[in-house]
């Protein structure tokens, strides 16, 4: 058995999947947030230029007004973030004063200020 993981454009990503159907074990495809070939078209980069914004966007496109840490893995996977980067993306989001803490320990939530 074989781990493979690479990158590939959106135009090719259907034809990838074909493929792979019914090859591929647990397959994981997930967005890659301003990712960037460079010119020797061998390493490829994500820039994390506006990255807290997109998180802010995201809550707002989910209508989420208070959520709990657990709910952010979803938010950060779907601008294209690792989902164990989580608890980083809240303490920065905290930090500009995106979002607010209520509660304490294992019942603490979040809420999205507008």
């Amino acid at each position: 058995m074989f781990k493979l993981e690479f990158f590939c454009e959106d135009k090719d990503l259907a034809g990838i999947m074909h493929a792979l159907a019914g090859r591929a074990k647990n397959l994981d495809v997930m967005p890659v947030a301003d990712a960037t070939v460079q010119r020797s078209g061998n390493k490829v980069t994500a820039k994390a230029g506006n990255t807290l914004a997109l998180i802010v966007e995201e809550l707002k496109k989910r209508r989420l007004e208070s959520f709990k840490a657990a709910d952010m893995k979803a938010v950060v996977r779907a601008v294209g973030y690792n989902p164990t980067s989580y608890n980083h993306f809240i303490k920065e989001l905290v930090k500009i004063g995106a979002i607010g803490k209520l509660g304490k320990g294992s019942s603490m939530t979040y809420t999205v200020k507008s």
